[in-house]
């Protein structure tokens, strides 16, 4: 576990997202984040396609 309370923003791109049944649903694209605030208000997402066609860019919300 790590002792930082920060990660770059290099970091989660292309990390990986699991659903509640730990199957890969997608990948973290980008982190849209509040200038205001600084918190992440959105992740933008993929999912599926192969070699970087066919895939579906989706926002999902992040804490507020």
């Amino acid at each position: 576990m790590s002792k930082h309370s920060l990660i770059s923003s290099q970091r989660v791109k292309g990390t990986n997202v699991y659903g509640p049944d730990d199957t890969k649903v997608g990948q973290i694209e980008a982190m849209m984040i509040q200038k205001e605030t600084g918190r992440v208000r959105y992740a933008v997402m993929s999912f599926g396609g192969f070699l970087g066609l066919g895939h579906t860019i989706i926002p999902s919300p992040g804490q507020h």
